[in-house]
């Protein structure tokens, strides 16, 4: 029986169609025997609906030409060849919530193909998540198994589930599985050409994932009458009715009637799933907020990257949903969010405080779905500096219509494993077919599509072996000299010479190794204590103002030799441009500047003043702008220290540990305080 797991798996050997078994094994961290366990349950499938299966030959696989979406298609709407388990409890509220018949527990196995008992079982865990939503998932023997709420809430809770489900591989044919037992028809393709034709008329992009959860739930919306009016949260959406999308709506209620008692929640949810314009939409109050999002992140990273046009037009398109999404509480599942954490775990951190003038701004709370996109967006750049294509041979299409941060991290990974090769981003798949094939050479993708060139299907995000089997993949369909060495080779040659006590060990990090520069590191680099040595910390009386603070605070670091005169100039330089955003929190400023200045060795030195000197240089009356604590960052590129400042962030959250250190007599003291400090934060995460 089919499954999502398997079905993410058919898409993983698609994504790599001539691996070997082994390098199979590695990237799903699993064993030879299991993925062959796999391939056999997959071809079963293929054969049973008569598509070609996957073939081994000599240890690698050979992948027939075929799609998830021929798959699909030739599947009958049958749950008797799918085997439902994580999106049990989301299709239950999904049928209950569009079944117009009686709903009963006979229903609900036959529906999921289960037994009255574990269908009880998973009534129980629905009722909690229908309630969450202030929905109440309850039994009548008039109308059997309803969810009692407002129309408001059915609507919210449609949204949540719709996008659950959307979310796994086999979302869209889950959806139709359950619309189907429900009798009830919808066209999401219509929708959604229909939002981009207009979208296209009134110049608005729209993101690709959102917009199809977005066109689903209209579709819905659009097939069944849902009585209660629905109004969310003017003025923002009055403000809007008179905007493009106040005038794209204006016409889809014209051709769906049935929408037009909800034409503010249908300009709320579009709003979130369109990408802001800089240029042509400008917004005030968003650039007030992204401008205090870009002086936070320069403060918190240490990093004077280029605030160029292209930069702020990035981020302008990428907040603007985003701040939508927020103010309506719209969901968001990131199936990069995990990864994210874990790659981009110091960076993720710092972006998560430097999101805080929108947070303050809408009073609301940022998920982790969100702050990863964000995080990813500052990664792509930060990743990107000091990279440059030279004497490129290939031309490829980037095509990652799921927003311009995922857009920004995927051109990074590619640029970085193919430095010699010209890429071109696409947002939108329709404007493919607008650029002559005779232009590229071959399509890197985060979706499937029909094309004549040669397609790879990527992630975002690729670990070591996923970059591996690309590169791979690449050199051999375009005859190119790898000028790389063959870890299955490696790995023979050694164990004919030496004893391995644990090969899958080995091979990871042999893939690791021979990745090089080209495999990313977790951002971050050396922590705090590492950089803080005791030859860079000084304790003083008092100095006259903040020039002389940086200047003071500097000295350590300028006569051990890690950064130069100039670099203090700049720090003193940057501080009179943009005021004091290096004052990170009371009584605690952490000046830099960017290492072109002259930075010659990473390091971090610190004053303490037992006077505070005054870094107000607006004459704003800010206390808290009494400085006590001076660290100086001197960073030598855009990633190593960002570990050592997410650590510093930590310690200043913490008010008690800040007095600490103002009140600590010895440098012994001071560091012993800051090493406590952080084994304590760490304990807690």
């Amino acid at each position: 029986m089919l499954s999502n797991e398997l079905i993410e798996k058919f898409q993983i050997f698609s994504s790599y169609p001539n691996a070997s078994i082994l390098e199979l094994a590695v990237l799903l961290k699993s064993n030879r025997k299991m993925v062959l366990t796999d391939i056999r349950k997959i071809n079963d499938i293929l054969f049973s609906v008569g598509l070609p299966r996957i073939q081994i030959e000599e240890s690698y696989i050979q992948m027939p030409d075929i799609s998830l979406n021929d798959l699909f298609s030739r599947m009958s709407l049958d749950s008797g060849e799918y085997l439902f388990f994580e999106e049990r409890l989301d299709m239950i509220i999904l049928y209950i919530l569009l079944n117009t018949d009686f709903v009963s527990n006979t229903n609900l196995q036959c529906l999921l193909q289960m037994s009255k008992n574990s269908v009880l079982s998973d009534l129980k865990k629905a009722r909690l998540q229908a309630k969450k939503y202030g929905g109440q998932l309850v039994y009548t023997r008039q109308e059997g198994y309803i969810i009692r709420a407002t129309d408001t809430k059915r609507m919210l809770l449609l949204e949540q589930v719709v996008e659950n489900i959307l979310a796994k591989a086999s979302g869209s044919w889950v959806i139709k599985y359950v619309l189907d037992e429900c009798q009830l028809q919808i066209n999401v393709e219509e929708i959604y050409n229909f939002l981009y034709d207009l979208g296209c008329q009134y110049h608005l992009v729209f993101i690709f994932e959102k917009t199809k959860a977005v066109s689903y739930l209209l579709a819905v919306l659009a097939s069944q009458q849902w009585e209660e009016q629905t109004v969310i949260g003017p003025p923002y959406l009055s403000k809007m009715g008179q905007s493009s999308i106040g005038r794209l709506v204006k016409e889809l209620v014209v051709s769906y009637p049935l929408l037009e008692q909800k034409r503010y929640f249908i300009m709320s949810r579009l709003a979130g799933c369109i990408q802001g314009d800089l240029i042509d939409n400008p917004d005030p109050l968003m650039i007030f907020i992204m401008d205090r999002i870009i002086n936070q992140v320069k403060a918190y990273t240490g990093i004077e990257f280029r605030d160029s046009i292209q930069f702020r037009k990035d981020l302008y398109a990428h907040l603007y949903p985003a701040f939508y999404r927020l103010l309506f509480d719209i969901p968001l599942n990131n199936p990069l969010k995990e990864q994210i954490l874990k790659d981009f775990n110091s960076l993720f951190h710092l972006v998560r405080r430097s999101l805080s003038p929108l947070e303050k701004y809408l009073k609301k709370t940022i998920s982790n779905d969100e702050i990863a996109y964000f995080t990813i967006h500052f990664g792509g750049y930060l990743e990107q500096i000091g990279t440059s294509n030279q004497s490129a041979k290939l031309t490829a299409l980037t095509i990652c219509p799921n927003g311009v941060s995922s857009s920004l991290i995927l051109q990074s990974e590619l640029k970085q494993l193919f430095p010699k090769m010209v890429f071109r981003e696409v947002h939108q798949l329709k404007q493919v077919k607008e650029i002559g094939v005779s232009t590229y050479d071959m399509i890197f993708s985060t979706i499937y599509f029909e094309t004549n060139k040669p397609l790879y299907l990527l992630k975002p995000l690729m670990n070591s072996m996923e970059k591996i089997m690309l590169k791979k993949q690449i050199c051999t369909d375009f005859n190119i000299d790898e000028m790389g060495i063959s870890v299955e080779e490696l790995l023979q040659i050694i164990h004919r010479h030496a004893e391995i006590k644990d090969m899958s060990k080995l091979r990871r990090e042999l893939s690791t190794y021979i990745m090089g520069n080209q495999e990313k590191q977790e951002l971050g680099g050396y922590g705090l204590v590492d950089l803080l040595e005791r030859k860079l910390i000084r304790q003083i009386e008092c100095v006259p103002d903040w020039k002389k603070a940086i200047q003071v605070a500097s000295a350590p670091l300028l006569e051990q030799g890690y950064i130069h005169q100039s670099y203090v100039e700049g720090m003193i330089d940057s501080v009179e441009q943009m005021g004091p955003y290096i004052v990170l929190a009371p009584r605690v400023a952490v000046p830099h500047a960017s290492p072109e200045y002259g930075v010659d060795k990473l390091g971090i030195s610190l004053l303490q003043l037992k006077q505070p000197v005054d870094f107000d240089i607006t004459d704003e009356g800010d206390e808290e702008k009494q400085v006590q604590l001076i660290f100086v960052l001197a960073a030598v590129d855009s990633t190593s220290h960002l570990k050592s400042l997410q650590e510093l962030a930590m310690i200043l959250d913490d008010e008690e540990v800040v007095g600490s250190l103002i009140r600590a007599e010895t440098i012994d003291e001071i560091l012993c305080i800051i090493t406590e400090a952080i084994e304590k934060g760490e304990s807690y995460d």
